[in-house]
């Protein structure tokens, strides 16, 4: 019998009987590597007829789930998140060696072929859940080495196989899908569970960002939500779960090339240098303190930029200046920074209209001004430039 038949036969018996033999389950997990190898030898993409991979799925899935909560890791759980990923992608030259957790490694390479056909999306959905449950709840026992080993390798496979999920269909909505799913997790109120989902979401970010085909065209509506997420933990005592934020220079390509399209003269722009590629950030904290309020500013400039007139410049500073009586001394300062930063924008935009009255420019320099002696130095020195600044614009309206 030829060794994808021998395969394909395992596979179907396990389908049919669900054997509950751990042995017979393994060999199930274990003959899909040769099947999918066989069918792209053949230069097919498909098991089908031989095979339903559905069924197969279906059948990982209630294998993982079969699995105890906080259990030890298990052979079983590390050849099932294998062999998801063979079912959607396969580059390795030789199959993993039998109940050798330490080969069941997995590359995040790009895509070469997915067994088709695509799985419904509430397969896909089920698949996720009993895959990052049964990881993230792993218990911590470490008492032999074969369990230090799988405890190492199982979250590696793991990664190994979102990062295939990502690549069948690599753009922002397959990110979002999986992001969704893993980052239930870092809200958790199990410290370790909190642990592996956040190493997880990072490993995974940092695979995106060097996906040549990765198509960041797209709007990713909910990409500041995943930033928030993450940065709630940026200053966590645990200094590895802290690490994983720390952010390479093609993250902020991910984040500022889906944001609003900036205005023509990006050189006079409030955040000049902010653009694709030209901001490192090197730590979590400087990801949410600085890059946050700096798209706020970029979003503000393109609504003035949309009708660049007094008209316009009043409506913006008028509800951002709402913020700058704040009691909170930290939402004054972020208030005043922006309407200073978006001030400073507009008297450097060469299609700004300034021959309209602006009846209301007395009560914003008023409203600066109020804050030129504040005792905080950074609100002081940009309540002074705001001031400045409005002076400018009532200079170019009386010239």
């Amino acid at each position: 019998m030829a060794k994808d038949e021998a395969a394909l036969k395992i596979i179907r018996e396990q389908l049919q009987c669900r054997d509950k033999d751990e042995g017979q389950q393994l060999l199930f997990l274990q003959a899909i590597y040769p099947a999918c190898l066989a069918a792209r030898e053949r230069g097919e993409d498909t098991l089908e007829p031989r095979c339903c991979k559905a069924a197969v799925v279906k059948r990982i899935v209630e294998l993982i789930e079969e699995l105890p909560d906080d259990s030890s890791p298990s052979a079983v759980l590390a050849h099932s998140l294998a062999a998801v990923g063979y079912l959607w992608y396969q580059d390795s030259p030789t199959p993993p060696a039998p109940l050798t957790p330490v080969l069941l490694r997995p590359k995040l390479l790009s895509l070469a072929s997915t067994m088709k056909p695509a799985l419904e999306p509430a397969l896909e959905t089920h698949l996720l859940r009993a895959a990052l449950h049964s990881v993230f709840t792993l218990g911590t026992e470490k008492d032999t080495t074969g369990i230090q080993a799988l405890h190492k390798v199982i979250p590696e496979v793991l990664v190994a196989m979102l990062g295939n999920l990502l690549a069948e269909s690599p753009d922002t909505d397959r990110l979002h899908f999986i992001l969704e799913h893993v980052n239930l997790w870092v809200v958790s109120r199990v410290s370790q569970e909190r642990a592996r989902a956040i190493r997880s979401s990072t490993a995974l970010l940092r695979y995106t960002v060097t996906l040549p085909e990765f198509d960041i065209s797209a709007e990713f509506p909910r990409m500041g939500h995943h930033v928030a997420q993450l940065a709630l933990f940026v200053s966590d005592p645990d200094k590895d779960i802290s690490r994983q934020w720390d952010v390479k220079e093609r993250g902020q390509e991910m984040c500022l090339g889906v944001s609003p399209v900036l205005p023509r003269d990006r050189s006079s722009h409030p955040v000049a240098g902010v653009g694709p590629g030209s901001l490192t950030l090197t730590h979590a904290l400087q990801a949410l303190h600085k890059v946050i309020p700096e798209v706020l500013d970029a979003m503000l400039g393109n609504l003035l930029a949309e009708s660049p007139d007094t008209d316009r410049l009043h409506f913006i500073l008028e509800h951002v200046n709402l913020w700058v009586v704040s009691r909170v001394s930290q939402e004054r300062a972020r208030a005043i920074r922006s309407s200073t930063a978006l001030l400073r924008y507009t008297v450097t935009l060469p299609e700004f209209d300034i021959s309209a009255e602006f009846p209301r420019m007395g009560h914003h320099v008023a409203q600066l001004a109020l804050f030129v002696s504040d005792p905080d130095k950074d609100i002081s020195r940009q309540a002074r430039e705001g001031t400045y600044r409005l002076y400018q614009l009532l200079l170019q309206q009386r010239a």
